[in-house]
Order: C-alpha cells, then structure tokens, then sequence
C-alpha cells in the first residue's frame, strides 16, 4: 500500500487488486486516486488460511491467475475518462503476472516484498530441503519446532 500512496502522489491512478479475504481486511474506501478490486480465493471465510497453509496454497494456484486476467482485460477497456492500465506492479511470487502482461502488451514490475531474511531462507530452500526442515511431513515430524541453524550468515530461526 505504501509503494500506491508513491505512485497515487505522482498523480497516477493506482487499481489495487487483493482477493476478498484480505480486502476485507484492509478495509479500504475508493477514490479518484485509487481503486480497489477483488475476488474470491476459493475458500470458504471461515476457513483458517494462515493455519492451512497447503489448502491456501492450492486454492490460490487455482483462482489467483484467471481472476486477475480477468481484472487486467477489464482495466485494459476501462470507461471513458479513466485511463487505461499501463504499468503492473506484482508481488514477485506472481510470476504468472509476467505472461498476462506479455499478453496484454503490458509493463510489468516485480516487487520483492520479503525482508532479507525471507530472501535468504528461500534462496536456501534445497539447503533447508537437504538438511530434513522441508517439507514438513506432519505433526510428528521431529523437525517441527527446531532451531533451523544451516543458513549461512544468519542467526537460529
């Protein structure tokens, strides 16, 4: 949201698209500046999405790409008097963002959101994956609740 405030201060008309779930929870008010658009993850609202993870997941995989498509097809033959998109900004885990701009002949950025620390984990996911962290095979699994001490460079997580 803050990278929009940048953009919405340069006089750039900023579409924010979240699914329905965390829209709600940012509960966020439309203006001449910036909209806001949506959709449905699949899941049900009550369903506990940081809690089940792999369900999250495979949802997402399923409806994120065609319903922002979607989005993009509608923002690329918007109304009259309101430009249409010209630029994707893109969490850099949505690489599928890449072939529907290509698509639509669209720039497309990719922001990094993790911190360092969340770069460097995933960099050293096959460290992680050698080593027995990941994946986690249940509830039993002895390497649940571990100190992951094998990333160089950085403390015990």
């Amino acid at each position: 949201m803050q990278l929009a405030k940048i953009f919405i201060s340069r006089n750039v008309l900023v579409t924010f698209v979240n699914t329905d779930f965390n829209h709600q929870r940012l509960n966020p008010e439309s203006s001449n500046k910036i909209r806001f658009e949506s959709f449905s993850d699949g899941l049900p609202p009550d369903h506990g999405r940081t809690l089940k993870l792999p369900e999250l997941c495979q949802s997402l995989l399923k409806h994120v790409p065609p319903n922002v498509e979607r989005i993009v097809e509608n923002l690329k033959h918007s109304a009259i008097n309101v430009p249409p998109i010209s630029l994707i900004v893109a969490d850099g885990v949505l690489s599928f963002t890449q072939q529907i701009a290509d698509k639509y002949g669209i720039p497309r950025i990719a922001f990094w959101t993790p911190s360092a620390c969340g770069f460097s984990a995933y960099f050293h996911t096959p460290l992680l994956m050698d080593e027995g962290y990941i994946p986690i095979k249940g509830e039993n699994d002895q390497s649940r609740g571990q100190l992951i001490s094998c990333i160089p460079g950085m403390t015990e997580l």
